[in-house]
C-alpha cells in the first residue's frame, strides 16, 4: 500500500470545498505523506493535516468550479508520473457523512482585529452561473446593508468577502480580500456575520461564528430535496454553531427583520 496520497484538486464552490476537506482530513490519516493539490490561497484549510503543498492559480470567473471548461477535475499527468504509486483523492458531489469526516474549528490565530458584526454583502452579477441555476439576483443589496448599519449602532461592523465578488459598505472596515488565516481570524473573534448564503457564511460555522443568513425555500437537488435552512443548520453545521435562517423566495427580506435577528446574538 502506498504511504503516499494526493488530495484535490479542490478548485470547487466553497460550501462543498469545506464538505471535500472534512472528508479528506479523515482520509488522510492512514497516509505519512498528504500532498495536497489546490488553489492558490487555501493551504490553510489543510494545514493541520497536509504535508507538502502543489497550487494553482485562481481562475476569474470560473466560479461554477465542478468543470474546468467542461472538463472534469482530474489529476495532472505531471503529478501521475511524478507520483506513480500515490492514491488519489478528488472532489465527488456527494454530501458528507459523519463517520467519514472529520472537521476543525478555524480561526484560533490572533489578527489583531476584533469586529461585532462582520457583513458579506455578496456582489454577483446578474446571468452569472448561480443565478442561472437558482433563478434570480440573489444580492440583497448595498442599500439594504446601510440601512442595517442604522440599527447597528455603537456596533464595530467589517465587510468581508472577495473583492469581486462582495461590496464594502459604506461605514464599515474594509476587510475583503484578505488570505484565509487572517479571514478565519476574524470570524472567530467576531459575534455574528450577516449575509447572503454563500461559501463565507458556510465557512464561518467552522470558525464557531454565529451568523444570519438570507437564502430561499426551495428544495436543493444536490441535498437529497432538503433546502438550505437544513444545510445551515445541521447538514453543513459540523461544529454545531448558532444560525438564524432568513427565507424569502426572492432574497428581499425586510431590514427589520435581519436587524432583530442579528441583535439577539449582540
Amino acid at each position: 500500500m502506498s504511504d503516499t496520497i494526493i488530495i484535490g484538486p479542490d478548485s470547487i464552490e466553497m460550501g462543498w470545498m469545506l464538505e471535500f476537506i472534512g472528508r479528506a482530513r479523515k482520509k488522510a490519516e492512514a497516509y505519512k505523506n498528504v500532498i495536497i493539490y489546490c488553489e492558490e490561497g487555501n493551504e490553510y484549510l489543510y494545514e493541520d493535516f497536509g504535508t507538502e503543498y502543489i497550487t494553482f492559480p485562481k481562475k476569474k470567473g470560473w466560479r461554477d468550479r465542478w468543470f474546468f471548461c467542461g472538463k472534469r477535475l482530474d489529476v495532472p499527468k505531471l503529478l501521475r508520473e511524478t507520483y506513480p504509486t500515490a492514491k488519489y483523492y478528488m472532489p465527488t458531489r456527494k454530501h458528507c457523512v459523519s463517520d467519514v469526516s472529520k472537521f476543525v474549528k478555524y480561526g484560533h490565530e490572533d489578527d489583531g482585529y476584533k469586529f461585532d458584526v462582520l457583513i458579506h454583502a455578496r456582489n454577483i452579477e446578474r446571468g452569472d452561473w448561480i443565478d442561472r441555476v437558482c433563478g434570480g439576483n440573489h444580492n440583497w443589496g448595498g442599500g439594504n446593508y446601510v440601512e442595517l448599519l442604522k440599527h447597528l449602532k455603537g456596533c464595530s461592523v467589517a465587510s468581508i468577502g472577495s473583492r469581486d465578488g462582495a461590496l464594502h459598505i459604506k461605514g464599515t472596515e474594509d476587510r475583503r480580500g484578505i488570505h484565509f488565516q487572517a479571514l478565519c481570524g476574524t470570524m472567530n473573534k467576531a459575534k455574528v456575520i450577516v449575509g447572503e448564503s454563500s461559501g463565507p457564511m458556510h465557512l464561518a460555522s467552522l470558525c464557531g461564528l454565529k451568523h444570519v443568513v438570507i437564502t430561499h425555500a426551495r428544495p436543493e437537488k444536490s441535498i437529497g430535496g432538503k433546502n438550505n435552512k437544513w444545510r445551515y443548520r445541521k447538514g453543513w453545521n459540523h461544529l454545531g454553531t448558532e444560525c438564524a435562517i432568513i427565507e424569502h423566495n426572492m432574497w428581499r427580506p425586510s431590514v427589520v427583520d435581519v436587524a432583530i435577528k442579528t441583535l439577539r446574538y449582540l
